[in-house]
């Protein structure tokens, strides 16, 4: 009986010690990166891509798969060819996944990264189109539910430069 222990014992041992191995060995899910701050290698997950939404409510502004809009907190309007949108998504999931899809996924919409920060816990990123601007803010959102990961994504667009109604001629300038 000792024997059969000892047997099992080591067998355990010897798959725990190759199922640890780097490299590709038989982990395979992770891959090395390098700290940029110590230089040293450290293991991390791979990032994992979320697809968008088909018939997003934002034509070119993508929202990502499993987020759905918070009509209650939602609003959006236009006005002489300009667009005011200020729409929050609820969902669940990784906030550094939601921000890769963002960085991801707008400029295939045509939106250029001005800005990307974190500050306490918030992600903000900043898009421009030269029309209009998006900011894209992604916080922590609220359930009851401890095991639950709600994330909230507050998409904001709205029109650069200034906005002439049809029914406002151009100013001539007067030269006294």
């Amino acid at each position: 009986m000792d024997r059969q222990w000892i047997a099992c014992v080591s067998v355990g041992l010897a798959v725990a010690a190759l199922s640890g191995c780097g490299n590709g060995g038989w982990s395979g899910s992770q891959q090395q990166t390098v700290d940029v701050s110590s230089g040293a290698p450290r293991m991390a997950e791979p990032m994992t891509e979320v697809p968008a939404q088909a018939g997003s409510p934002i034509a070119d502004v993508p929202v990502p798969v499993g987020f759905n809009l918070d009509q209650e907190h939602s609003r959006n309007a236009s006005a002489a060819g300009a667009r005011f949108v200020d729409h929050i998504y609820k969902g669940s999931g990784d906030k550094r996944t939601v921000h890769w899809f963002f960085k991801r996924q707008m400029p295939v919409s045509r939106w250029a990264l001005m800005r990307d920060t974190f500050s306490q816990g918030q992600i903000q990123m900043d898009f421009d189109n030269s029309r209009e601007t998006c900011r894209v803010t992604i916080t922590d959102g609220w359930s009851i539910w401890p095991w639950s990961h709600p994330v909230k994504v507050n998409v904001v667009v709205l029109p650069v430069g200034k906005i002439t109604t049809a029914e406002e001629p151009p100013r001539a300038l007067s030269m006294k």
